[in-house]
């Protein structure tokens, strides 16, 4: 028999963890425009998603202690797979806005350079 209460914590954690992938998703169109308004929005709706997940679940699910009790339960096996995919689908965007940002921020930067010395170079004709 399946605790519905494990059940619906596990729904739960599923859903946000599909709101923070769309959060993500979000978040990376907005860096590749160049929307620093949408991106700061975007951070701050994951940082409200991760600190709900955190007040609710606690350090449970960091330490993995409630997917051991559901190895019996195959409802709850299948919840558990279908929440480590989105948490890897999370993972997976994140490592590619931290990318995508590491690079706008190299190419500012670069930009600056080029300005500043192309500022040098009108100042001594």
């Amino acid at each position: 028999m399946v605790n519905e209460t494990v059940k619906n914590t596990l729904i739960e954690f599923k859903n946000k963890l599909k709101t923070l992938k769309k959060i993500a998703e979000e978040k990376q169109k907005a860096i590749v425009e160049f929307d620093y308004d949408r991106i700061e929005d975007a951070v701050k709706q994951e940082e409200g998603i991760v600190a709900e997940i955190e007040k609710f679940f606690g350090a449970d699910f960091e330490k993995k202690k409630l997917f051991d009790l559901l190895k019996n339960e195959p409802e709850l096996c299948r919840l558990r797979d279908e929440i480590e995919s989105e948490a890897s689908e999370v993972k997976k965007l994140n490592s590619e806005n931290r990318y995508l940002l590491s690079h706008s921020i190299s190419f500012v930067k670069g930009l600056i350079e080029v300005f500043q010395e192309a500022g040098k170079i009108n100042k001594r004709v």
